[in-house]
């Protein structure tokens, strides 16, 4: 997960200098609601992604990692919230990627830019670590755990 928030950051905020720095009739493109609504979008979707990845990372470190006797129940959680976060990651990544691209125009595709680079990465987002059907499944485990404690 930690490989995909990566590169959702870097197109991200590779997208924004980009859009912030190239003028259309006299002002920044960012301004124009197409491009800097996307934006807010992708960034707002890029930081909930983050907090995801700190939550479970937080629970690991003080459940399993870190503790005197490490909690089986919490090990389940932490993989099942792992496991929501890559592969929601790895759609982001493309997401992010795609989208800064379109706001860049041809230059973000023609020009060997670091998000033509970033995109190629993403691509291998959805099977490092399991590929999207493995993710789903173990989600699927989490949802029946969860049917469980009602």
């Amino acid at each position: 997960m930690g490989s995909g928030i990566g590169i959702c950051w870097a197109g991200l905020i590779y997208g924004i200098i980009y859009t912030n720095l190239r003028k259309q009739f006299g002002k920044p493109v960012v301004r124009y609601q197409g491009v800097g609504y996307g934006l807010a979008d992708l960034l707002t979707k890029s930081t909930a992604a983050t907090s995801l990845a700190l939550q479970a990372a937080t629970i690991y470190d003080d459940k399993i990692l870190f503790a005197d006797k490490p909690s089986k129940e919490a090990e389940k959680w932490v993989a099942g919230i792992s496991s929501q976060g890559k592969y929601y990651t790895a759609k982001l990544t493309h997401d992010i990627c795609y989208e800064v691209q379109q706001h860049m125009g041809g230059i973000g595709v023609t020009d060997n830019s670091p998000v033509d680079e970033l995109t190629d990465v993403s691509k291998i987002e959805e099977v490092i670590g399991g590929s999207r059907n493995i993710q789903l499944l173990l989600i699927q485990n989490q949802i029946q755990r969860y049917l469980r404690l009602i």
